[in-house]
């Protein structure tokens, strides 16, 4: 007498776990499909910010740095100054100088194409103690702190920055998109002059 297993025959073990798994897979009930939405953006690397200076808590290194992104058909001309007249800005954040600046959910037309403007202000440890006081309820300890348009942005912006510069971006539906930027420079005073 011999006990030797049964042979049933190549691939019949596969087949038999199919089986199995689409039995329960159909007899779980609906399924729920999840919609994914798209959605536009922009994102500026903390590299790009700090290129040239350097990140860290050292006089002149970028600290902490302030986007304020605006709507350019509503200011004069780019400018190195706080925020051309005219030109409302419409989200503004601060990031840590290690922190990608991201603002997610920014309006565009149908199909982007939309040109937006974003001037960033970056502090080092000093000035940005400083500039941190002058916005009432404002204590930014986290690597993103939002600022509200109508009061943190004015606010922050009458203390000077370490470095200035402007960027643009053109938004695409459902897509985060990288700005381009002028390098980091010392703020102009209203004269014109470093």
């Amino acid at each position: 007498m011999s006990f030797a297993p049964t042979h049933l025959g190549a691939g019949t073990g596969i087949r038999t776990l199919w089986a199995v798994l689409f039995f329960f897979a159909s007899g779980c009930g609906s399924s729920t499909t999840l919609a994914y939405t798209p959605y536009s953006g922009v994102d500026v690397p903390s590299s790009v910010v700090v290129a040239g200076i350097g990140c860290g808590a050292a006089p002149g290194q970028v600290f902490r740095y302030a986007v304020v992104l605006g709507d350019p058909s509503d200011a004069s001309s780019p400018s190195l100054a706080p925020l051309p007249d005219g030109a409302p800005p419409v989200y503004a954040s601060v990031f840590s100088c290690f922190t990608n600046g991201a603002f997610a959910g920014v309006s565009t037309s149908p199909g982007g194409g939309a040109t937006v403007e974003l001037w960033i202000y970056a502090y080092d440890e000093a000035d940005f103690e400083a500039a941190q006081a002058t916005v009432p309820d404002f204590d930014c300890g986290n690597p993103t702190c939002p600022l509200s348009a109508d009061a943190g942005v004015p606010s922050l912006l009458q203390a000077p920055s370490t470095y200035v510069t402007t960027c643009t971006a053109t938004l695409e539906s459902g897509d985060h998109v990288l700005p381009v930027c002028q390098p980091l420079e010392p703020p102009r005073d209203a004269g014109g002059d470093e």
